[in-house]
């Protein structure tokens, strides 16, 4: 066997894996009929139309969260996700299920309805009555 050809494909293995995130499991964006994250203020002159969230969560509990406005990048943070104690009751085999992201010491209970790219914040009050004030 020719060792120094897995030479490149293994160092691009160690550097993934030595990733401080881990890996992306999922990119989801913010549905448009969602509120916005409590920690994120609209800009002056900016509507909820106006803005648009994607987030990339990481296989060890961080989630990457990037706000766009009609300019171009108004906020980048790092969160960290947990699921809600509802999703890990019913198991993982049903939709909903439901995350809580925290950004800056302030939760939020998102609710991912389907298979489908798209998250929303959920204000039901037996959801979030288990959110850390």
């Amino acid at each position: 066997m020719n060792w120094h050809l897995l030479r490149w494909p293994l160092v691009c293995l160690v550097l993934v894996a030595c990733q401080p995130r881990g890996c992306v499991e999922a990119n989801l964006e913010l549905g448009e009929s969602s509120r916005l994250p409590s920690w994120f203020t609209v800009p002056t002159g900016l509507a909820r139309k106006d803005i648009h969230i994607s987030m990339a969560f990481y296989t060890y509990g961080d989630v990457e969260i990037e706000i766009k406005g009609p300019s171009g990048v108004l906020s980048k943070q790092i969160g960290i996700d947990e699921w809600h104690p509802a999703t890990e009751k019913q198991g993982f085999s049903n939709y909903p299920f439901y995350t809580i992201i925290t950004v800056r010491g302030i939760s939020d209970v998102y609710e991912q309805r389907a298979q489908e790219p798209f998250i929303y914040i959920t204000d039901d009050p037996e959801l979030t009555k288990v959110l850390k004030k």
